[in-house]
């Protein structure tokens, strides 16, 4: 048996063992116990089975352990298998090869999951431990463990540090312990079940996933011929690019691929559908017109967007396990907000993120209450970098705006901004705090979703409703403006958060009084800014997005440089 135990010999062969650490006892005085060699005289009486053993002086071998360096992780290793006495792991009489199996099954489909199974190379590369003399076995048994070490990292936690990745991630990352996982799987005898729940089990990554294949796929048939440049192709035009079109748009579809892909070069009305369903997913104008966006969208091969959207897996990897029964979600990239409720997203809504010199960052916090006529007391970097050169150009700016002046952090009193000479301030010097009295002119317009959090971020609603009707919409200095707060507003007034007449009609009323009224949650709802330019949204359509803040660049470079997109 491949276990470390103690000896399994008759009982008399226990009573001479206590018989001569008793003698010992008596001759040797406690304290020279380690003077004479005796200092692991109780590990000295344990006996190994011929592998443990091999595997122990696989630890032992310092010249190994050194060579191996740059593949295995020793400390991790030794502290695995000094807990379990070096015993094999996977190497055991009584297993049959079973887990041997599962596990080098799981690293081969590991592109699955978006990473590289040349990551988790086993030496030798054999199925059977048996196949091995001792020595072999051992390192076998060793490799194996290293390799799930590896790979159940990569693939609960990502294989990148978050924070080393994107300096703007901030959402904490669940701890995980890849040695206390296989110790728990061997004990429960529950390693298939194990590996399988791995992965993240939100359903947004298992889509990624299917899609990950989809594209591949595509990718291999080499289906997505390029588009020329030239003039914008409009429907109801003959042009010898149409069949090329089709034949892109025909490698990407699932219905219509044989009319898409003919050679008919007049663009007919059932073209315009698959162009303005192509323009959608992927956030352009549904004009149906092949302009240069378009034509650009077009050209983006399939490699590069299953780079996308393994760049996108491997961020929802380093997101929560469990992220709440219910929690609002904020896709930066996308520009949108969705509430979700038991898995299921239940309101949807375009959204306004910070520009890109005030990026919005990605991050968790908690809505704690909704204001109704909020003030908007602006930060000092908003004061003085925005307002403070408005007003120096126009003395009338602060009143046009109902922006009244305080002395920071000294009482409450006002002064009247035509009385102060506001061309003696700047960035470095600026002593006051604006603050913008309620009502529908506020720059957080009638509702305010309190969320505190170090960055100073939370939702609201805005005055400047246009705006929602462009599509790339990086107006903010960093927080996130609704396209419908009062939607949002009722569902986390309704009951249990579900949005009722009477909870609309609250939100209204409250709005009516003019005043500035703080409503308290009964529960904290959980929000989430992410940052993921692929995703699948609820009709089972992927969707893609630039990468506005370029973010995604140096993922995609760590994480391409082993060929997981291939």
């Amino acid at each position: 048996m491949y276990f470390r135990t103690k000896s399994t010999q008759p009982a008399v062969a226990g009573s001479t063992r206590v018989n001569i650490l008793l003698c010992l006892a008596l001759l040797i005085p406690v304290t020279n116990l380690q003077a004479v060699g005796f200092s692991n005289l109780e590990e000295d009486f344990y006996s190994y089975s011929p592998l443990g053993s091999q595997i122990k002086s696989v630890f032992d071998n310092k010249k190994y352990v050194a060579v191996s360096s740059h593949s295995l992780d020793w400390a991790q290793l030794r502290k695995f298998y000094r807990a379990r006495g070096f015993s094999p792991a996977w190497c055991r009489s009584d297993d049959h090869g079973y887990s041997v199996d599962l596990l080098l099954g799981y690293l081969a489909i590991s592109f699955q999951e978006g990473l590289n199974p040349d990551d988790y190379e086993i030496t030798p590369n054999v199925s059977n431990c048996h196949q091995l003399n001792d020595e072999k076995m051992a390192k076998f048994d060793i490799a194996l463990t290293n390799a799930f070490f590896k790979y159940s990292k990569d693939v609960h936690s990502g294989r990148l540090d978050p924070h080393t990745a994107d300096e703007e991630w901030h959402i904490p990352q669940v701890k995980f312990n890849p040695i206390k996982t296989l110790e728990a799987a061997l004990k429960n005898n529950n390693l298939k079940e194990t590996i399988s729940n791995l992965p993240p089990q939100h359903n947004a990554y298992k889509l990624l996933r299917t899609t990950l294949e989809k594209y591949r796929e595509i990718a291999n048939n080499q289906s997505w011929p390029q588009i020329p440049s030239g003039r914008a192709l409009t429907p109801g035009t003959t042009h010898p690019h149409i069949p090329l079109v089709r034949r892109r748009l025909a490698g990407e579809l699932e219905n219509g691929q044989l009319h898409y892909g003919s050679n008919d070069q007049i663009y007919d009305n059932q073209l315009q559908l698959a162009v303005e369903s192509f323009q959608k997913r992927h956030g352009l104008a549904m004009d149906g017109a092949i302009g240069p966006g378009t034509r650009r969208a077009m050209n983006i091969s399939a490699d590069e967007r299953i780079r996308q959207i393994v760049t996108s897996m491997e961020r929802w990897r380093w997101m929560p396990r469990s992220m709440g029964n219910q929690y609002v979600l904020v896709n930066v990239p996308g520009f949108q907000l969705e509430f979700i409720k038991n898995n299921q997203s239940v309101l949807n809504m375009r959204t306004i993120i910070g520009r890109k010199d005030r990026s919005s960052p990605s991050f968790m916090s908690s809505i704690t209450q909704v204001v109704f006529n909020p003030t908007w007391t602006a930060p000092q970097s908003i004061a003085v970098k925005d307002l403070l050169p408005q007003q120096q150009k126009d003395p009338n700016f602060f009143d046009s705006q109902n922006i009244e002046v305080f002395m920071r952090n000294q009482g409450s009193a006002k002064f009247n901004p035509y009385d102060i000479d506001w061309h003696q301030f700047d960035e470095e010097y600026f002593p006051y705090m604006l603050r913008q009295t309620p009502g529908p002119h506020n720059s957080l317009g009638r509702i305010k979703f309190q969320s505190f959090n170090k960055h100073g971020i939370f939702l609201h609603d805005t005055p400047y409703r246009p705006l929602f009707k462009k599509r790339v919409r990086a107006f903010s200095s960093g927080c996130i403006r609704l396209e419908k707060p009062e939607q949002l507003a009722a569902t986390l007034l309704g009951d249990s958060y579900n949005p009722t007449p009477e909870s609309a009609n609250k939100v209204i009323e409250l709005i009516e009084t003019k005043e500035t009224i703080e409503h308290d949650l009964n529960e904290k709802v959980p929000v989430y800014l992410i940052y993921m330019t692929a995703w699948v949204d609820k009709n089972g359509v992927v969707q893609f997005r630039p990468d506005i803040y370029q973010r995604d660049h140096k993922i995609s470079r760590s994480l391409t440089g082993s060929g997981v997109a291939g």
